[in-house]
């Protein structure tokens, strides 16, 4: 009775009953798929959570005020009587989501400028770079204080404030990626059939830096979380009566010794958001670094 190789019935088995690729990640990077789970709880109910609560961030009720939790408050209330779970989801849109749009601010500006410095390597280059390392010099909450002071406080100057940090760590990021694919061999055959600078970078280049901008992404986030909250710890982030993590601390320090629960639960919330960011981009950069990469 003939039987076939090893190799052959490797390739049968294969081709019999493909495995998902999404089932592929999962097993190998269990850990990955839980935090990825996690977050977007976390955006979800910083999306949706308001519209599903009937309990008003602002409402105060002066004779429950520094209420330990309880089935009529989860997380208790605050020094002026408000409800701490619905001051949390509702100030985890303004936390995560100016945050986010800050990262998004500096990717798109930083991008850019990276992409043209990196590619077309002229006295563009020299400039923008030197422009950048002047923005680098600054420490980040320096920087946003001044510009808030500048510009004055509101969600869109801290946007702006905070954002102009993150467009160097981009610029820098982009062009030294552009630099390395611009050597590349199909870079190469794509000017000689006559491609466009646009059509090269639009379809060569930018594609091809995704990955690694998806960990910085991680990273950034985080850092822009920490930055927004500080601003909201000092007064000049997001302004009262609307609800903010950072700004939620800054109040809980009036009564921490009398109420703990006032700034532990806020606290645990911007620990626990930290630390998913933080692991996330761990676990994409093994993902998307093949030199990291686990084998099957």
């Amino acid at each position: 009775m003939l039987t076939s190789s090893p190799v052959a019935q490797t390739i049968a088995a294969r081709t019999s009953s493909p495995r998902p690729y999404w089932l592929t990640i999962l097993s190998k990077y269990p850990f990955l798929a839980i935090e990825t789970v996690l977050l977007t709880l976390f955006v979800l109910v910083a999306l949706f959570g308001p519209t599903l609560l009937d309990v008003s961030p602002t409402e105060q009720i002066l004779a429950r005020v520094r209420e330990v939790p309880n089935p009529n408050a989860l997380l208790g209330r605050d020094e002026l009587g408000r409800d701490i779970l619905a001051r949390l989801v509702y100030g985890a849109r303004f936390t995560i989501g100016v945050g986010l749009a800050t990262v998004l601010f500096g990717l798109m500006v930083g991008g850019f400028l990276g992409l043209i410095s990196g590619y077309y390597q002229t006295h563009y280059d020299t400039v923008i770079m030197r422009v950048m390392d002047l923005l680098m010099a600054f420490p980040s909450i320096l920087s946003a204080i001044v510009m808030i002071a500048i510009l004055g406080t509101g969600v869109t100057n801290v946007i702006l404030a905070v954002g102009i940090f993150f467009v160097p760590i981009f610029a820098r990021l982009v062009r030294a990626l552009t630099l390395r694919l611009s050597n590349e061999q199909f870079v190469d055959s794509a000017r000689a059939v006559g491609a466009s600078d646009i059509r090269i970078m639009r379809r060569h280049i930018l594609p091809n830096t995704v990955p690694t901008l998806l960990v910085q992404i991680t990273y950034s986030l985080g850092e822009a979380i920490i930055i927004v909250a500080g601003l909201g710890f000092l007064g000049l982030g997001v302004q009262p009566p609307t609800p903010e993590w950072g700004a939620m601390l800054s109040r809980a320090r009036e009564v921490m010794f009398v109420a703990p629960h006032v700034a532990i639960m806020p606290g645990l919330a911007l620990v626990f958001l930290l630390l998913l960011v933080n692991l996330l981009g761990d676990g994409l950069r093994d993902l998307l670094d093949p030199r990291l990469r686990r084998t099957p």
